[in-house]
This record gives structure tokens, C-alpha cells and sequence, in this order.
């Protein structure tokens, strides 16, 4: 590459095209992608994060599903909507265990409980408290990281503790204060609705239809536009 920027063979969009397709032969183009998944996301923290019922296996197969799916696609030519919205994902068996699938390897999920990057369990636990769903986490990483739109800090002083575990009720109802706090409501109201369309999915990413004894309520919004 460096030989082809001297010699002036990188000026035009066809001579970038064949430095390009000549890189994607090499098997470490996979691992550039999968790095700039972790990095664009920020999931190389589920390394570091403390999850109440977390294993040093479930972590490395978290990691393994996002990775190999990811360089999966690139081999596919695959764009940013089938990585999204896609049902192909690869499930190692611990996490198919986990998850309460069928089959693990290479598998076409259903779409509805599991289907696409945001449904992994790398994304939903990175994104998460230590023993429980966090719409706040999760909503800020889709409008951060995914719609680009860096959020302000909070005012001085404010209290951003997340709710006590023990208090009653779901975790919707827990967070339902933000919105009616005037200094909380301006950001949080470009989060929560978003954050809520996760709360199918506890702190380790498994599907859950009830929550306290309740159903969940994964009714959620962006930008005024609702969704389900």
C-alpha cells in the first residue's frame, strides 16, 4: 500500500478500488472489521464489565457470537442492514445454552426475540447495571453511537444514581421520574424511548416476557416516531 502511494497509483476512486479488493483477500481485513465493531460500539468493555451471574465463559462466547458473525458478513459482502436487522448469526453453544436455543453453529434466528447486532448479548450486557436492564445505557449507545448525536452531560450536582434494585415495580415504572423532572426530561427524553424498546432483554441478554410478575412493556419511540 505504502508502494502504491508513492508510485501515485492511490489518486483516483478505481486505482483505490483495486488497493481495496487486493486487501480484502487478506484474513486480517476480518479482524479490521471486527475490531471497528468493538470500537465503534464499544463492546471490547464487556471484558471489563461485573454482571451479577457473568462467567468468564459466557463473556468469551458473547464476544465469539459479535466477532464471527461480523466477519461472517464481510467475507458475504453483506451491508450495514443485514449486520442490524439480519436473522444469520453465529451462537457458540454456550451461548445458545444461555439463550435456550435449539441449535448453536451458524443458525437463522426468529426476528422477533433475537435477530441483529442490538439483540446480541455482547451489546445488551455491555449496556446494562450490574444485575439488571438499563434503558438509560442502552438508549444513549443507539443515539451516541449509532445516530451520531452526542448527548450534553448532566447539569452539576444532579443525582444520576439509577434506581434502587429493590424498589417496587418494573423497570419502566422505575425510570418513568426522568420524564417528569424538567432538569432530567430534555435528555431523557431523546433516550428512555428508545432505551425502553431493550427491556425484553435482562442484563445478560436473555428474552424475558415478564418482568416482577409483570408483562413487559417494550413500547418505546424515537424522536416522536413510536415503535414496537
Amino acid at each position: 500500500l505504502f508502494d502504491a502511494a508513492a508510485a501515485g497509483e492511490l489518486n483516483t476512486p478505481e486505482q483505490i478500488r483495486v488497493q481495496v479488493d487486493r486487501m480484502m483477500e487478506d484474513e486480517r481485513t476480518l479482524e479490521t472489521a471486527a475490531n471497528f465493531m468493538d470500537v465503534w460500539l464499544h463492546l471490547d468493555r464487556l471484558m471489563s464489565v461485573s454482571r451479577v451471574g457473568f462467567s468468564a465463559e459466557l463473556q468469551s462466547a458473547m464476544m465469539e457470537q459479535s466477532r464471527e458473525t461480523m466477519k461472517t458478513l464481510t467475507t458475504r459482502g453483506a451491508s450495514l442492514s443485514d449486520l442490524l436487522a439480519g436473522h444469520e448469526t453465529y451462537l457458540p453453544s454456550e451461548l445458545a445454552s444461555h439463550y435456550g436455543a435449539a441449535d448453536a453453529g451458524w443458525v437463522e434466528q426468529d426476528g422477533e426475540t433475537y435477530g441483529g447486532l442490538l439483540t446480541h448479548g455482547s451489546f445488551l450486557t455491555v449496556y446494562a447495571l450490574s444485575d439488571g436492564s438499563s434503558p438509560v445505557h442502552r438508549g444513549v449507545a443507539v443515539r451516541e453511537r449509532m445516530l451520531c448525536e452526542p448527548l450534553p452531560p448532566p447539569p452539576a450536582n444532579l443525582d444520576t444514581s439509577p434506581p434502587a434494585a429493590d424498589a417496587e415495580g418494573t423497570t419502566r415504572e422505575k425510570y418513568a421520574v426522568h420524564s417528569s423532572l424538567p432538569e432530567c426530561a430534555s435528555c431523557h427524553d431523546l433516550i428512555d424511548p428508545i432505551g425502553f424498546g431493550f427491556e425484553n432483554y435482562d442484563h445478560l441478554g436473555r428474552y424475558r416476557e415478564e418482568e416482577v410478575g409483570q408483562p413487559v412493556d417494550a413500547t418505546g419511540a424515537v424522536d416522536g416516531v413510536a415503535f414496537e
